[in-house]
């Protein structure tokens, strides 16, 4: 049994068709930021047809592909901006003010998802 500290392997965004972008949001989640955050994700990825629904709850980031619940905010982007704002290029506010982020519901959730997923 080796013993020493985890790192978590590099979860990197790929052009790979088999690999699902949204099911590495997650991975980018901050679970010690706060755990009083509540609040469903709707994303669609538009120019590759990928939809899914990011959960958070109590300090923990789930994807699912569906789920009965009505999302907090629906999203809409390409997959380019979806890389920019996971490696920090661009917030999801400023992509949304740019017009790149299509956003229903309740939008002023846009800088809490800047503060609680990180860039790895």
């Amino acid at each position: 049994m080796q013993s020493g500290i985890y790192t978590r392997p590099p979860q990197v965004l790929t052009t790979n068709i088999t690999t699902k972008r949204l099911q590495q949001i997650p991975h980018y989640f901050a679970a010690q930021y706060d755990k009083e955050i509540n609040m469903i994700l709707k994303y669609h990825v538009t120019d590759i047809d990928e939809k899914g629904y990011v959960i958070i709850r109590g300090g923990d980031c789930t994807f699912v592909e569906e789920i009965d619940e009505i999302p907090t905010v629906e999203m809409s982007l390409h997959e380019d901006v979806l890389k920019s704002i996971l490696s920090k290029k661009i917030t999801y506010q400023k992509a949304f003010m740019l017009g790149k982020l299509k956003v229903k519901g309740n939008f002023s959730v846009l800088p809490k998802l800047d503060q609680v997923f990180k860039a790895l």
